[in-house]
């Protein structure tokens, strides 16, 4: 079965053959280069308002109730269904609660079990 000629990387001034989606493995994209719609629909004014409005209302972190380096995080994550502005779907979490949070759903996507079993 005859191949086609190797391309060369489409990152303008580079000479190096491609070898996925048209560049070399130095110019590859990362992953959050390219954002889907969904990753889009977070609109930041709003996101400020929110997130100013909920840690107003619950100033500490809901796990271990410090008052330092607070997060607002989505229970329920857009991607999965969760609201994005609803202060039902947001808690407050200080950052190495939220770090924790974030590892686990990691885990739990890799794994391939569906978000909602692997909390409950």
């Amino acid at each position: 079965m005859p191949y086609s000629a190797p391309t060369r990387c489409s990152e303008r001034g580079c000479g190096v053959v491609a070898t996925r989606q048209g560049r070399c493995d130095t110019h590859q994209r990362r992953p959050w280069e390219n954002t889907s719609h969904r990753n889009r629909t977070l609109n930041p004014y709003m996101w400020r308002k929110a997130r100013q409005r909920h840690i107003a209302y619950y100033p500490y972190c809901e796990v271990c109730g410090t008052h330092d380096d607070l997060e607002v995080d989505h229970i329920l994550r857009p991607v999965d269904g969760g609201a994005l502005y609803d202060d039902s779907n947001l808690q407050t979490l200080c950052h190495t609660h939220h770090e924790e949070k974030e590892a686990e759903y990691s885990r739990a996507r890799r794994a391939g079990r569906d978000w909602l079993e692997s909390m409950g």
